[in-house]
């Protein structure tokens, strides 16, 4: 195939990723009940965004000469890892001490709250809440909370100096190379995360080191202890950070498999990855036994959030359909009677946090889910996609702007989120005002740069994700002989999102992805050049 020319399987990609971002742009233009009265416009849109997919497909052999060289040495790019990890070390260092001793998620707040209470629900993950509950019992509260921030923020900048050494090996030319590793330094979603204790730093380091790895192995390279110990090491990280990392683990281990018997990859780092899930799985275990957690039994609400939210819209849009023997198993299940209110279109906490853990009801309740996903299926689609449509439109993503948690200071966040008990409104932490103004002005930046285009490339959710989707499906089509394992884990965190609780207001679910956009960017211009 020529550089002017195209394959059909271009067309097909470019009208699927025309369609996907029409239909995710419904809502934040005219809804999606009134979406066939403007057949005509979304018509127009999938048009537009198909031929502009379609230019991007047409001008990436000219990029790729533009920003590669073929001239590079893999082994200085090795040497200079740690010369870009101090780059990111240094420039993010002002943001640890002006939110010292630290900010602190809602998430982290509940979990040392529970450590404390010895009311550990294994909602959050355990290894991570001893981690933090240990350290401020045993330094106290200021150096504790301090001491896991500057672990986070040294292993974040340890991550991205990794990726910036992959643009090396990979031969991208100075400029370009400046201008990514600029925007990963200047990104609301780093800066704005820096000096701030929440797992999720962690578990996309883990994430995002661990695709790296699988980056390297599909290139068919040697395998070298290096790569095992990495696999092993990110692995657990991943495992132990995030209660659904063991789930991607799995998943990736199951992919790897299909890797080997088609694309021949060596088969010794799927060993290493099962033997990281159990592991990771027995750690979590033996803490959990030794610090008494006691699973609650509303905690599988956790992974019930879309039938919750599809029964929560149903209520609210055809109570006059729900017969009287429905609503007594759905008052088993979520209490009925203000069912209705609590459904918000965006999130589905307010209907899920008042499931009443009665497992005993859960088949007949299954069983209305189904009876009324028949009479009403246009509903269910409705609730799953105005949730998750945010994922694939980047102008509502640009409204996305809860990083500023991130900036949000420890003592504040009791007010903020309503935490579980008046030992949240403790002062625990003796705080410098004199940071006070930066710590704001951080905050005014991280909101500004949200709707320059540039510096919110990876801060962005719509555009990340539908960029990862593009060179995926690119790969896919023209069945590179190379192994795609490494799009897994990206492909994953999108789906387990989706079936998560909330997409806007919540970037850091998709951090994986937002840290690896620009390499993604790279290695699908330099795999989807045709030869």
């Amino acid at each position: 195939m020529t550089s002017h020319s195209f394959r059909l399987s271009d067309y097909l990609i470019s009208v699927l990723m025309g369609l996907l971002y029409a239909c995710s742009s419904i809502f934040r233009s005219y809804g999606f009940s009134n979406a066939y009265v403007n057949a005509l416009l979304f018509a127009i849109r999938v048009l537009l965004v198909s031929v502009l997919f379609l230019f991007f497909i047409y001008l990436i052999p000219r990029i790729r000469h533009t920003i590669i060289s073929d001239e590079f040495s893999s082994q200085s790019a090795v040497q200079y890892k740690w010369k870009y990890f101090l780059l990111f070390a240094l420039c993010w260092f002002p943001f640890v001490i002006i939110r010292y001793p630290a900010a602190i998620s809602p998430d982290t707040w509940q979990g040392v709250f529970q450590f404390r209470h010895n009311e550990m629900n294994g909602i959050q993950p355990t290894p991570y809440v001893v981690l933090v509950g240990v350290a401020l019992s045993l330094l106290g509260n200021n150096v504790g909370i301090c001491i896991i921030s500057i672990i986070e923020y040294f292993v974040l900048s340890f991550t991205f100096g990794n990726l910036a050494s992959y643009l090396r090996t990979v031969g991208v030319i100075p400029k370009v190379r400046l201008l990514l590793i600029t925007i990963w330094i200047t990104s609301p979603v780093t800066i704005g995360y820096i000096g701030v204790t929440i797992k999720d730093t962690l578990y996309a380091a883990g994430v995002v080191n661990l695709i790296l790895i699988l980056i390297e192995i599909s290139n068919n390279k040697r395998i070298s202890a290096n790569i095992i110990f990495g696999t092993v090491g990110w692995g657990l990280l991943t495992c132990l950070s995030r209660p659904n990392g063991v789930y991607l683990m799995v998943i990736v281990a199951a992919f790897y498999m299909f890797s080997v018997a088609c694309h021949k990859i060596p088969w010794k780092p799927v060993l290493a990855i099962i033997g990281t899930v159990i592991v990771g799985v027995l750690i979590t275990q033996t803490l959990n036994y030794i610090y008494s957690v006691s699973k609650d039994s509303t905690n599988a609400k956790e992974a019930l959030s879309i039938p919750f939210q599809q029964t929560a819209r149903f209520v609210r849009d055809y109570e006059e359909d729900v017969t009287d023997e429905e609503r007594i198993i759905i008052d088993n299940v979520l209490v009925y009677d203000d069912l209705a209110d609590r459904y918000d279109p965006r999130i589905s906490d307010p209907v899920k946090d008042r499931y009443t853990g009665n497992k005993a009801y859960l088949n007949d309740y299954f069983k209305v889910w189904i009876n009324q996903l028949a009479r009403h299926p246009d509903c269910y689609v409705m609730a799953f996609w105005e949730q998750n449509h945010y994922l694939f439109d980047p102008i509502a993503s640009m409204k996305n702007i809860s990083f500023i948690e991130g900036t949000t200071r420890f003592c504040e966040l009791g007010n903020e989120f309503d935490c579980v008990s008046s030992w949240m409104y403790e002062d625990l932490f003796d705080e410098p005002e004199f940071f006070a103004p930066a710590r704001k002005a951080v905050v005014s930046y991280c909101i500004a740069l949200m709707n320059i285009p540039i510096p919110w490339f990876i801060s962005n959710v719509g555009l990340v994700c539908i960029m990862t989707l593009f060179f995926w499906l690119i790969a896919l089509f023209r069945k590179t002989k190379n192994s795609l394992i490494y799009y897994v884990p990206l492909i994953a965190t999108i789906v387990i999102t989706m079936a998560g609780p909330v997409v806007q207001g919540h970037p850091r679910y998709l951090f994986p992805i937002m840290y690896m956009a620009p390499v993604i960017l790279i290695k699908g211009i330099i795999d989807s050049d045709p030869e």
